[in-house]
């Protein structure tokens, strides 16, 4: 999710394995110039980040003012 603001996931079940999938990354729940967020009684398996916390990137978070 990006750029939103009072967010739940609950009980959310993640299955993200970069063998099945091919992907570079594969991070459970990626959470990206985002406020007031509620991640609870969730099951994640991934290769990577089960949950990420991000702050904007290049570009778009400069456009946004919201950049690393």
């Amino acid at each position: 999710m990006t750029y939103c603001d009072g967010v739940e996931i609950r009980g959310l079940k993640v299955r993200a394995h970069s063998e099945s999938v091919k992907a570079a990354s594969s991070d459970g729940i990626d959470i990206d110039s985002t406020r007031n967020v509620l991640v609870t009684g969730c099951d994640i398996e991934c290769d990577d980040d089960a949950i990420c916390l991000k702050s904007g990137r290049d570009a778009d978070g400069l456009r946004v003012n919201r950049a690393n």
